[in-house]
């Protein structure tokens, strides 16, 4: 067993020596295809989402479903495999803010019954990703998928996050972020944005009364780890029917408070 062992891996090592950088490349480029929105492609999809020739893509397939990171469903579509997902697993589990609001998770949960989501911010693509979450304990409540990213300036996580940033930065990123509608409610003008931003490190929580989704509201605040930048923010969300204006100020307090408590570091802090 062990010479065999041994010769696998010496021709694997030919293998690799003949994987270039464009081979890298196109097998990400496969894997990037899928999506929440698109969790299932065709070979023709993938090849057209990846901008490879259709046997290109088969090939670049075919391996990636031996190595287990792609799986071949009964329809004949493709999915990511399991593989993805023990190695999104061993992403989670180092994340550091992920580890730092576990227990305070919980308990907003627990004290909310709403669903508590926590998101870490790329400030490189300007997007916001769900690192975790605890669901409604209601039967009607708002479903969020750990991994899913959303533009920043989308609702409250989003407001959260680009409130907590230093004025004259948040004031430069929004010169250029593109404001997209989603709702009726959506705030695509730059110079209302702006103020609601303002508005939002005065309080110390952001709000969001239907403005990135139909029906659903929430509260976030943002959160420091020791970088004048957030490294993400704290928020509770759930069907509007239940949060009144009320109801998502006082959230808004507690969660502000929360956020604050876990914060090694709050520069943008509320009354500032």
């Amino acid at each position: 067993m062990v010479a065999k062992a041994a010769g696998r891996r010496g021709g694997a090592g030919k293998e690799t020596a003949a994987i270039g950088p464009r081979a890298v490349d196109r097998a990400a480029a496969i894997l990037l295809s899928f999506s929440f929105g698109q969790p299932s492609l065709s070979l023709a999809q993938l090849a057209q989402a990846a901008r490879l020739p259709k046997p290109s893509a088969y090939r670049i397939v075919s391996s990636l479903v031996t190595n287990g990171l792609v799986r071949q469903a009964e329809d004949g579509r493709y999915e990511p495999g399991f593989r993805l997902f023990e190695l999104g697993a061993i992403v989670q589990s180092r994340l550091v803010l992920a580890q730092v609001v576990a227990e305070t998770v919980q308990t907003l949960a627990e004290e909310t019954g709403e669903t508590v989501l926590v998101t870490q911010v790329d400030w490189t693509s300007h997007e916001v990703v769900v690192v975790a979450k605890v669901d409604s304990r209601h039967p009607v409540g708002v479903l969020s998928p750990l991994g899913r990213r959303s533009h920043i300036a989308m609702g409250c996580l989003g407001k959260a996050a680009l409130a907590g940033l230093p004025p004259e930065q948040a004031g430069s990123l929004l010169t250029d972020l593109p404001l997209t509608r989603y709702t009726e409610r959506t705030i695509t003008a730059r110079r209302a944005l702006r103020r609601e931003i303002e508005a939002t490190r005065q309080r110390g929580y952001a709000l969001d009364q239907e403005e990135y989704l139909v029906g659903v509201s929430g509260a976030a605040s943002w959160l420091h780890l020791g970088d004048p930048r957030p490294v993400g923010a704290l928020g509770v969300v759930g069907p509007s029917q239940r949060l009144s204006a009320e109801r998502l100020a006082q959230i808004g307090e507690r969660v502000a408070a929360l956020a604050r408590a876990l914060s090694f570091e709050r520069p943008a802090t509320a009354g500032a």
